[in-house]
């Protein structure tokens, strides 16, 4: 019964496809801090005592990382000028790099104190995010506004 908790990725699948959808609508720099208030609003209901708000929450926070991860990609494609190949595998490597640091950092905060320090660490690397998109909307807006089909 566990298990299936798992089918949760069926909400991320479809929001990943769907954020592309909304980023060409909304532009991808606007939806990028939108995706990350989703995980961020799954990370507070999971600190709930209730079990259907705990599921709502990881829902929440798996839509939202799965549209945070299409948009973020989506925009390196857009960004890079020349070697869009380089770039996807920069964009690759310190995805999987952070996420093996995090998740393992993850396993300590959990042993300090809980889910309770747990959500605290995501809080903060959900900060860290958000300000790197800030940041990056701000470059981009800076030097690439006459580029074709970049959408802020």
């Amino acid at each position: 019964e566990l298990g299936f908790i798992f089918t949760v990725y069926l909400f991320g699948i479809a929001a990943s496809w769907s954020a592309g959808r909304i980023g060409d609508r909304l532009g991808h720099f606007t939806m990028l801090p939108i995706a990350l208030a989703v995980e961020a609003a799954g990370c507070l209901l999971t600190l709930s005592a209730s079990l259907p708000i705990i599921v709502g929450g990881i829902i929440f926070l798996t839509v939202g990382f799965f549209m945070s991860h299409s948009v973020a990609s989506a925009l390196v494609g857009r960004l890079a000028l020349e070697i869009k190949g380089h770039a996807s595998s920069l964009y690759l490597l310190a995805y999987y790099l952070g996420s093996s640091i995090a998740g393992s950092a993850g396993g300590y905060f959990w042993t300090a104190d809980g889910w309770w320090a747990v959500a605290d660490f995501t809080f903060a690397m959900l900060a860290l995010a958000f300000a790197a998109a800030l940041a990056a909307a701000w470059f981009a807006r800076e030097g690439q506004t006459d580029k074709p089909g970049l959408t802020f």
